[in-house]
C-alpha cells in the first residue's frame, strides 16, 4: 500500500521538495544507542541511513560497518515512476485502496501537497 501511495502522490500532485537535508543534522534523535559501548549519547554516525547516501545495514555480516545495496538517493530515483531513470520490473495497473475506503480519505491524501 505505502509504495502505491508513493507513485500516485508522485505521479499526480509530488512533493514540494525532495531534496536530501545531506550536511545539515537529517534526523531528530537527541540520542542514539551506541551498540560497542551500551550507553546512549549523540555521535557521528547517529543517523545512519538517513541522509541520500546511506545504504541498508548488512544483516548476514552481522556488522553495523558492512552495507548492502543501492544508496536512499539511487532508490529514491530508481523507484520514482516520474523519472527517466525509473527501472523497477513492475507497473501497477491501478491505484485502488477499496480495502481502505472505510477508514481514510485516499482522494484528500492524494490530492495534499504536503510532505
Amino acid at each position: 500500500t505505502i509504495e502505491r501511495l508513493y507513485h500516485s502522490k508522485l505521479m499526480t500532485s509530488g512533493f514540494t521538495s525532495t531534496a536530501y537535508p545531506d550536511g545539515e543534522k537529517s534526523c531528530s534523535y537527541p540520542k542514539c544507542y551506541d551498540y560497542l559501548t551500551g550507553e546512549y549519547g549523540y555521535y557521528d554516525s547517529c543517523c545512519d541511513g538517513h541522509y541520500s547516501y546511506g545504504k541498508l545495514f548488512d544483516y548476514f555480516s552481522v556488522s553495523r560497518e558492512s552495507y548492502i545495496g543501492l544508496t536512499n538517493l539511487e532508490m529514491y530515483t530508481a523507484t520514482d515512476p516520474t523519472s527517466t531513470d525509473y527501472s523497477m520490473s513492475y507497473v501497477y495497473d491501478n491505484f485502488q485502496w477499496s480495502h481502505c475506503a472505510d477508514s481514510a480519505d485516499i482522494d484528500a491524501l492524494l490530492a495534499s501537497s504536503a510532505d
